[in-house]
């Protein structure tokens, strides 16, 4: 997914403190960043950094018009199939993001996810 600082908004976003919280129907669970945090694969069961749009100077924090593109990479013992409900929450300092959604039955490269009503 891509993450990102609206312009003019407030102190620069420091990636390495986000704390990624996956759910599905039967575990609730923290997922650790990747060590090391920017990679293009992180290791199964943590998230990271794979792309970062800005200023290279500073590569953990994003500023406002930066984006990045953080990965999931879930453990096999919380890999999901088709038509089954999965929530994650992307914490910040003073901020939350939720998404919560179904799995499609049909999984590409890149499969588009629509939020749950």
């Amino acid at each position: 997914m891509t993450i990102g600082k609206k312009y003019g908004t407030g102190n620069p976003l420091d990636i390495s403190k986000i704390t990624v919280i996956w759910s599905d129907e039967d575990n609730v669970v923290t997922i650790p960043e990747s060590d090391p945090l920017y990679s293009d694969n992180p290791a199964s069961g943590t998230w990271g950094i794979t792309d970062k749009q800005g200023d290279p100077e500073f590569p953990l924090y994003l500023e406002s018009g930066e984006y990045a593109t953080l990965v999931i990479s879930l453990s096999p013992e919380n890999e999901i199939s088709g038509k089954k409900s999965f929530s994650f929450e992307l914490i910040t300092t003073g901020n939350t993001l939720s998404f919560s959604s179904i799995v499609p039955q049909k999984i590409d490269t890149v499969t588009t996810l629509y939020q749950n009503g």
